[in-house]
């Protein structure tokens, strides 16, 4: 095995908070507030953060309260406004539709970006990762950058691939970036990217049967409720080889992936909170690329669509699901 290369859409608000209820009751207590795109995993969400916070030593309700909000691209803005009206001290918005919505929001309130898939440069978000100049810092996965390796990867598994069904949410805003990235790889490995947009997941199955595509690469968006699941199914049915962005998908039945862990890059998160709670400034404080990525396969999937998966290429992955 090689080494680690290492949703239902939320309404309301989530305080969490022990021994002080109010930020009001203590000047100590940092106010955190998380802007999460989708909120299907909101749990984890708090739960990664929290975790990075005491591992650097906060207790929560003495040093730090969290206030979580979350929504889909419409309904960002209005909750990214509630938490300025919260007087969070730090906005941590997960995902590039939040992170979009925030600096939208304020230029003076920090925010530290996590999950971020683009270039938050090209996005507008920062002058450069290593001085973003302004109010946001975080991390990056630069995920667009890893399409050559996927399609890399989906071409040797299925060498006769032509057309790639690429599936996106158009009200994402990542996604127009993903589908160029995956567009210019598939063009220099003489394929056709095909566009393959819904607003929901109900009718992908008569889309892909009209398209015909030879494989699926999928955007990942975390606002669609069982986006994965929903993905995986219809590929399994159509016996369509799928490459995706995240872990998630290969479990939920997807061929493969190559992506980031989500839970470090929420947990590193903290890294940033704690700078700027002890003054630090988001325009000195460097923006991290992720340093490590894995390739999951599903191999019970790619029996099923009748996949050949060699022992040579099983030596390339990190990560097996039979």
């Amino acid at each position: 095995m090689g080494s680690a290369r290492t949703a239902a859409i939320g309404a309301a608000a989530i305080v969490l908070a022990v021994g002080t209820p109010s930020f009001a009751q203590s000047s100590k207590v940092f106010r955190v507030g998380i802007l999460a795109y989708g909120a299907g995993d909101s749990q984890a969400v708090i739960a990664d953060l929290q975790k990075g916070l005491t591992d650097i030593g906060y207790v929560e309700g003495r040093d730090v309260e969290i206030v979580y909000q979350s929504g889909n691209a419409a309904q960002l803005p209005d909750r990214a406004a509630s938490l300025i009206r919260g007087e969070v001290n730090v906005i941590v918005a997960v995902r590039e539709p939040a992170a979009a919505a925030a600096s939208k929001a304020t230029t003076t309130i920090p925010i530290v970006m996590t999950e971020y898939g683009g270039d938050p440069v090209k996005g507008g978000l920062a002058a450069s990762l290593r001085r973003p100049g302004g109010n946001v810092t975080g991390n990056t996965t630069l995920s667009d950058a890893l399409w050559e390796n996927r399609l890399g990867k989906l071409r040797e598994l299925v060498p006769k691939a032509k057309r790639v069904g690429v599936v996106l949410n158009r009200a994402n805003v990542g996604s127009e970036s993903c589908f160029g990235a995956i567009s210019e790889v598939a063009k220099a490995m003489t394929m056709q990217a095909i566009r393959i947009e819904v607003a929901d997941t109900n009718a992908l199955e008569s889309m892909l049967i009209q398209e015909r595509p030879d494989a699926l690469a999928v955007c990942g968006d975390a606002a669609m409720p069982g986006f994965a699941k929903v993905i995986a199914d219809v590929a399994l049915k159509l016996r369509l080889p799928t490459v995706a962005v995240s872990r998630e998908y290969v479990e939920a039945g997807a061929l493969l992936s190559t992506g980031a862990n989500p839970s470090d890059q929420r947990r590193e998160a903290a890294y940033y909170v704690d700078k700027i709670r002890k003054g630090g400034k988001p325009s000195d404080l460097a923006i991290r690329q992720a340093g490590t990525f894995e390739v999951v396969i599903n191999v019970a999937t790619a029996k099923r669509i009748g996949v050949a998966v060699s022992p040579i290429f099983l030596q390339t992955v990190d990560a097996r699901i039979d």
